[in-house]
């Protein structure tokens, strides 16, 4: 079993013991919109805290929602497609290329491609 690409298993379970339990407390449902396709959900820090890094990171469950990527998308103002992002995918250029083109991150620009 994986989620986001991470194997499930004890030694992940060890470090990221938080992602589970926050998904368990919201029953493995998208709090906003009840989603519950476990493909689309993410564990979202509520206080922004999983940008400063892995050691200072709010992992508190009062801290931690459960989010489809839609929802945690528009949670991060991620609502429209950007047509100049579409041309740029278009034109073949790299998530990192048109990031560092829009000054934005990579993830974001993934975010508004695949979710708009």
């Amino acid at each position: 079993m994986y989620y986001r690409c991470m194997k499930i298993n004890n030694v992940n379970l060890k470090y990221y013991y938080w992602v589970f339990e926050a998904l368990q407390k919201d029953n493995f449902k998208c709090i906003n919109c009840k989603n519950d396709n476990f493909n689309d959900l993410i564990v979202h820090h509520k206080d922004g805290s999983r940008k400063n890094g892995q050691l200072n990171m709010n992992n508190n469950l009062n801290n931690l929602e459960t989010l489809c990527f839609k929802c945690h998308a528009k949670r991060h103002g991620l609502v429209k497609k950007h047509p100049e992002i579409i041309e740029m995918v278009r034109m073949g250029l790299s998530f990192s290329e048109i990031g560092r083109r829009l000054g934005i991150s990579r993830q974001r620009v993934h975010q508004i491609n695949k979710h708009g």
